[in-house]
């Protein structure tokens, strides 16, 4: 007798719609950046919108997670969503996307406490990776 597709269903639509809103929320985060449509578009709307996708896709990802324990058509426990390569289901892939689900989450954790941790001014290393990423070289 076959199983109910559902959760199968759940968890591959929950893992497509979460990667392509994060990918819309990174792209929204290099347009606040890099200022690409100039003054059309105000930066406090496009960091809104960004911060926006980021949940929901950061949401996207739990049920994603969740829908892969429930599901009975492969076997990944709650450990393999906690530990990379853990689960005996394609351990590479698995792996990178659980070290990205960590990323994901440490990057949405640590935004409140942005405001109340400084970095010195002559530090540029202790600034947030993405800042500091996205700096242009002085010239």
């Amino acid at each position: 007798m076959k199983s109910d597709p559902t959760l199968w269903l759940l968890a591959r639509s929950s893992g497509l719609v979460a990667y392509a809103l994060l990918t819309a929320s990174v792209l929204a985060g290099l347009i606040v950046k890099a200022r690409p449509l100039g003054t059309s578009v105000r930066p406090a709307a496009v960091v809104d919108v960004h911060r926006f996708l980021a949940l929901l896709g950061l949401g996207a990802l739990v049920l994603h997670g969740a829908a892969l324990v429930l599901d009975d058509a492969v076997d990944i426990g709650l450990a393999a969503l906690l530990v990379p390569g853990a689960s005996p289901y394609r351990p590479l892939a698995t792996a990178l996307g659980v070290l990205a689900a960590h990323y994901g989450y440490a990057q949405s954790a640590g935004r409140p406490a942005k405001g109340r941790v400084t970095a010195r001014p002559t530090a540029p290393a202790t600034r947030h990776p993405r800042v500091a990423a996205y700096r242009r070289p002085a010239t």
